[in-house]
């Protein structure tokens, strides 16, 4: 695949590394070379919703372009520092600093539009333990937006942030 030649050149560019890992992605799903990556994303959902009795869970779906541009600039960063490359900010190929350590950035885009984040929201009294949930009933973990527990209950997603200390990377920042 052309694609990994890219994030093992030192002299590919941002644009080049993320036009690459959506081409590998897109080819990884199936699509056709022409497809953009939201398009088969689209594409896709509505097939899978089309022969689907069941929710269908967003796992199941190619990423977006706007997250993998970051997993894509994380990638190449990781790969160059493999092969001995260490002058590389990290933070300018898909990580922040978070309280003095580097944590990837999954995008730049809100989960859903927010009056679509606005319409789902439970007003549990007990812990959304079981599908009288609405989030959960939807497949979805509990927010901030949620009356009664505030995304704060058996029903959220924990998601560590602390994968790398600062400077693990060869980054000074």
């Amino acid at each position: 695949m052309k694609q990994a030649v890219i994030f093992t050149d030192q002299h590919s560019t941002k644009e080049d590394v993320v036009q690459a890992g959506d081409k590998a992605i897109v080819c990884m799903y199936k699509g056709k070379p022409d497809d953009d990556l939201d398009g088969l994303r689209y594409r896709l959902f509505n097939q899978k919703v089309a022969k689907s009795t069941k929710w269908v869970h967003p796992r199941t779906l190619p990423p977006t372009e706007a997250a993998m541009m970051y997993h894509s600039l994380l990638v190449y960063h990781q790969v160059q520092v493999w092969i001995g490359r260490t002058n590389m900010d990290p933070l300018e190929w898909g990580w922040k600093n978070n309280q003095g350590k580097l944590v990837p950035i999954m995008t730049h885009l809100p989960p859903a539009r927010k009056d679509l984040l606005e319409v789902v929201a439970c007003n549990c009294k007990r812990g959304c333990l079981s599908l009288q949930c609405t989030c959960r009933k939807h497949g979805l973990p509990c927010t901030l937006r949620c009356g009664e527990c505030h995304g704060v209950c058996s029903n959220t997603v924990q998601i560590e942030c602390d994968l790398y200390a600062e400077g693990d990377l060869g980054g000074d920042d």
